[in-house]
């Protein structure tokens, strides 16, 4: 049974565009075949927002992904992001920031942040989903959503690095181990 699934492309091309050479990449994501995706610009960075038909959400990044190298067109991540703050935590989870402070601060098993940017600690969205779920602030296909996105835009990531060889070689080297 097909569903509709909501995405966003970070596209690899320059936002500096004008506005015909915009058209023309709005002409060329639909012809494509992505006529449910909505381009647009936000500082130097060109989104694609998409509400795709599938029968998972995988399948349908695979498809978006599919169509848009047929024209030529490079996805440099997906989103939303994986990167979190308690500001954004509170967003997803439709809850009080406090709420989200509080869950960070009790001894209840809250996952720890992988970084801080400036006085904000940050999380990974993938890391923290499953403890989300159990308390249910998350659905299950919400979760594997999030790990979907995770494991795209490190593929994503790799595919894009001019060391891909060597990635993929130390990949095989720990998994050998």
């Amino acid at each position: 049974m097909n569903k509709n699934y909501s995405f966003e492309f970070n596209l690899s091309q320059s936002a500096h565009l004008d506005d015909d050479a915009f058209d023309e990449l709005a002409d060329a994501v639909h012809e494509a075949g992505c006529d449910d995706a909505m381009l647009s610009s936000q500082g130097n960075a060109l989104t694609l927002s998409f509400d795709r038909e599938s029968t998972s959400f995988y399948a349908a990044v695979v498809s978006a992904i599919h169509d848009l190298r047929r024209a030529q067109i490079g996805v440099r991540s997906i989103g939303p992001g994986d990167v979190v703050s308690a500001i954004e935590i509170s967003k997803r989870c439709d809850v009080s920031r406090e709420a989200v402070r509080q869950w960070t601060k009790q001894d209840i098993g809250f996952p720890p942040p992988n970084g801080r940017a400036g006085k904000s600690d940050l999380w990974s969205w993938s890391e923290i989903s499953p403890w989300l779920m159990d308390r249910g602030q998350l659905k299950a296909e919400d979760v594997e959503s999030a790990h979907e996105i995770a494991a795209f835009n490190l593929a994503l990531s790799a595919i894009g690095n001019p060391k891909y060889k060597s990635i993929e070689k130390t990949i095989r080297a720990i998994k050998a181990a």
